[in-house]
């Protein structure tokens, strides 16, 4: 009774102590739109206004960002440890650099599109709802594909 009761108590330690699984892109592949970035903390005031006034958009279509640099808790951000963030780096080939950089990428894992310098949400709305299983999903809401 005692080594049961000693290896479940063992057990329910490293269980909670454990740490979560890294976050990778695969771990989003085929529920979540991701928008990739890098940019500077001067940028940043700006992506939120962006982020706040489509926010509807951007949650209908399923899209999260994954800033690559220092954590933020603007809205639909998923932090990423330092090992996560390089992870991802090496995926995508992403350079590591000072310039602002956007990628969109798709519920398939595939690269979608490329920003320079700021984003621009609508464009990416647009090509968005352009995809078989953007229009898919519209369909199954009750929404009429463009």
């Amino acid at each position: 009774m005692r080594v049961t009761t000693a290896f479940s108590f063992a057990l329910v330690v490293a269980v909670l102590s454990a740490e979560p699984d890294p976050k990778t892109l695969r771990s989003f592949q085929w529920e979540k739109r991701i928008v990739v970035y890098q940019t500077g903390d001067s940028s940043l005031d700006k992506l939120e206004e962006l982020i706040e006034s489509h926010s509807s958009g951007i949650e209908d279509r399923d899209l999260i960002f994954l800033r690559l640099g220092d954590n933020t808790d603007i809205k639909f951000h998923e932090p990423l440890t330092q090992s996560e963030q390089n992870r991802i780096r090496e995926e995508l080939d992403f350079p590591e650099s000072d310039k602002t950089l956007f990628l969109l990428i798709g519920k398939d894992g595939g690269i979608k599109d490329r920003q320079f310098e700021s984003l621009r949400i609508k464009p990416w709305f647009d090509l968005i709802d352009t995809m078989p299983m953007r229009r898919q999903e519209m369909i199954r809401e009750g929404k009429r594909p463009q």
